[in-house]
Formats: C-alpha cells, sequence, structure tokens
C-alpha cells in the first residue's frame, strides 16, 4: 500500500504499480507523457504578472505492464504542473531543479489498489474493483520528472 500514499517520485524511481490484469507484471510508462497548457493558462500568458507557478497541464499517458505473456496497456489521465527547487551543492554552487509534477486522476483498467481476497462473493469483488478507479481523485500529486539547470 505504501506505494499508492506516496507524495513524490521521479520518473527514475516511478511507483511499481502491478498490472490490474495479470497481477504479476509492473506497469512502465510508454514513450512520453503527453502533457498540454490547459485554457486557462494560455489565456494568462499575456498577463503583466505571468509567472511559471501559473501554469497548469492536462496530461494524458499509456502505462504498459512488463509481462510479456499479458503486456497490458492502461491509460492514464490527470493534471500536471512545474515546480521549482533552489538548493546549494556540496561545492557551495547555487542550484535550480525544475519538477514536472503530475496528479493521476484516471487510469483504466484501474490499478488494484489491495487485492481482493478470493474468499469474497464475486458480485461484491467486482464492486470493489470498479471503485480503485476513483482512488486517484483524492491522492496527492506525485512528481513524474526533473531536470538541473
Amino acid at each position: 500500500m505504501d506505494e499508492f500514499i506516496k507524495e513524490s517520485f521521479s520518473i527514475n524511481s516511478f511507483t511499481q504499480w502491478t498490472c490490474p490484469t495479470c497481477m504479476r507484471g509492473i506497469l512502465e510508462v510508454v514513450g512520453e507523457l503527453k502533457a498540454e497548457e490547459t485554457a486557462e493558462t494560455l489565456n494568462s500568458h499575456d498577463h503583466p504578472g505571468f509567472d511559471y507557478e501559473w501554469v497548469n497541464y492536462t496530461v494524458l499517458g499509456t502505462l504498459k505492464c512488463n509481462n510479456s505473456r499479458c503486456s497490458e496497456k492502461v491509460v492514464m489521465s490527470g493534471t500536471g504542473r512545474q515546480e521549482e527547487a533552489c538548493y546549494i551543492a556540496p561545492n557551495g554552487e547555487y542550484k535550480e531543479m525544475s519538477y514536472f509534477i503530475i496528479k493521476p486522476i484516471f487510469m483504466h483498467p484501474p490499478i488494484n489498489i489491495f487485492i481482493v481476497n478470493q474468499t469474497v462473493p464475486k458480485k461484491i469483488s467486482q464492486m470493489l474493483v470498479k471503485s480503485f478507479a476513483l482512488f486517484f481523485v483524492m491522492i496527492m500529486p506525485v512528481v513524474i520528472g526533473s531536470e538541473q539547470r
């Protein structure tokens, strides 16, 4: 359950969600996530006080099971934003890092938040699995990538 409540992680340590179909493979990002600025962000570019903190994205991507016998694809959509952090490197040099933060809102098929015991009646089990689709609506954003400047 810990992988579901992490507040952030980088693309290099992307959360290892188990495939919802085969329950054996791990979902991996396929290619690049597509991120486009929202209409509100695009309309704010001309504002004299415009800042990167105003930029919000709509994000869409595909995850794929790494089990070659399964290869299930999971569609993920959500929101994103850019954040910056500053720090002093061990050599005393001032550094800035830029992070792209993603908040998954929807995944289909939904990933399994927990394993439903086989003794649970089938109809109840099916309803629980369907409810997993709602999980990310309330979860914290996650860091999907970073670049150092």
